[in-house]
């Protein structure tokens, strides 16, 4: 009576090896290949883009 409970559940290691799917296939789907990535221009500094909204780029204050 006790193999044929063992038979007829999946093993944790068949479990691990399905959350391990699981988990890639989730980070393929979420990541892809860059597809939402953004995009930079790399000639537009920062002081530039943020002219552009009406913002203004300050220096931070140094610690004490």
């Amino acid at each position: 009576m006790m193999t044929e409970l063992f038979a007829r559940r999946p093993t944790p290691l068949l479990m691990l090896a399905g959350l391990v799917l699981l988990g890639m296939l989730s980070v393929f789907l979420i990541e892809g290949d860059g597809w939402s990535a953004a995009e930079a221009n790399h000639r537009i500094t920062t002081e530039m883009a943020a002219a552009a909204v009406g913002a203004r780029v300050t220096p931070t204050e140094p610690r004490l």
